[in-house]
């Protein structure tokens, strides 16, 4: 769920009773009322991760696999889709909203597959990317000392990023 400017909540997929939901929703703590996005164009969300950009759009992450990254338009009330080709493969990584406003992708799981043919069953992974709103993509930033899925992120107040657990 984020919390946006106006005071409502975005609350984005998830699951319920073994079922994915498959709906954005807003509510409206004045009113206690949720609201159904219907027209909304984005894809379900398992996960539901999200962060509010600064220029007022949302940064949706559904990080179990199969993936995806998308911005929803909160005034157009519908979803794009983000190049994702530096997360194929990868699940159950972590975000974080950093002071510049760019969101930093933390870390995950990489599946074996086509992409990484030779890699065991899974592996954590040590990658830091960041997604930029300027330029609407989503690049390399570098490498942990330690690979992490399902991290903890907290950005400090001089800008840096403190991670923390994980697997």
């Amino acid at each position: 769920a984020t919390l946006l400017n106006d005071g409502t909540v975005l609350i984005i997929g998830g699951w319920n009773d073994r079922r994915k939901v498959t709906t954005l929703e807003l509510y409206n703590p004045s009113t206690g009322l949720f609201t159904i996005l219907a027209n909304s164009s984005c894809q379900s969300s398992n996960s539901g991760n999200s962060i509010l950009l600064a220029d007022k759009n949302v940064f949706i992450a559904d990080n179990l696999y199969p993936i995806s990254l998308q911005i929803f338009d909160l005034i157009l009330n519908n979803c794009s889709t983000i190049n994702q080709s530096l997360y194929n493969g990868i699940s159950d990584f972590s975000i974080a909203s950093l002071k510049d406003g760019r969101v930093l992708l933390i870390g995950g799981v990489i599946e074996a597959s086509s992409t990484y043919p030779d890699a065991p069953t899974t592996f954590y992974s040590r990658k830091l990317n960041v997604y930029d709103s300027n330029l609407k993509i989503v690049s390399y930033l570098g490498d942990m000392n330690k690979a992490r899925s399902f991290a903890k992120a907290v950005v400090l107040k001089d800008g840096r990023v403190l991670i923390t657990s994980g697997y």
